[in-house]
């Protein structure tokens, strides 16, 4: 069985993170694939648990929510970069029921996969540092960007509530 699902990305993140500020991100329901910079797509697969499915959905969001999605190829000039927004067509899952392959055997499941179009601004204004905002980011993420060239300078443990650390994006040397 195959079937399809769509949400609006605003919903979902005030659903999930009800106190996080996305003022950065606006939702066009008929963004045409033209008008896209890039696409965000994450893929899952498991017995159905819909813990999993939501979870997938979250780390494909994450990125635009903490404003660090930008599209490969064009990253900002972090050194005179003051903000970034985005404009995000609708999420659409696609799910597949049937067998799943998994460590342990072949069980029924399903694989899915969602995936929506993105748009990115950058905005430059020297008064402004660019800030970005980690809401529920393991730590282990933060490691793309140490390992990036970009240093990370942690401002304050409660800039929002509901957003555990704010982070100024500096280039190193």
């Amino acid at each position: 069985m195959f079937e399809k699902i769509t949400y609006n990305p605003i919903e979902l993140i005030e659903r999930w993170w009800p106190d996080a500020d996305h003022s950065h991100i606006t939702y066009d329901p008929n963004m045409k694939d033209g008008e896209r910079d890039y696409s965000i797509v994450r893929e899952s697969g498991g017995d159905g648990t819909l813990l999993f499915s939501w979870m997938m959905m979250q780390d494909a969001l994450l990125p635009i929510l903490n404003k660090t999605s930008y599209e490969i190829g064009r990253e900002p000039d972090w050194e005179k970069a003051s903000g970034i927004s985005y404009r995000v067509g609708t999420v659409r899952r696609a799910v597949v029921h049937g067998m799943v392959k998994m460590k342990a055997g072949t069980y029924p499941g399903l694989k899915e996969r969602v995936r929506f179009p993105v748009a990115c601004e950058y905005h430059y204004d020297k008064r402004k540092p660019l800030i970005i905002y980690q809401a529920n980011l393991p730590v282990a993420e933060l490691a793309f960007y140490k390992g990036s060239g970009l240093a990370l300078d942690q401002i304050s443990n409660t800039p929002n509530p509901g957003i555990e650390n704010v982070y100024y994006v500096q280039q190193e040397g």
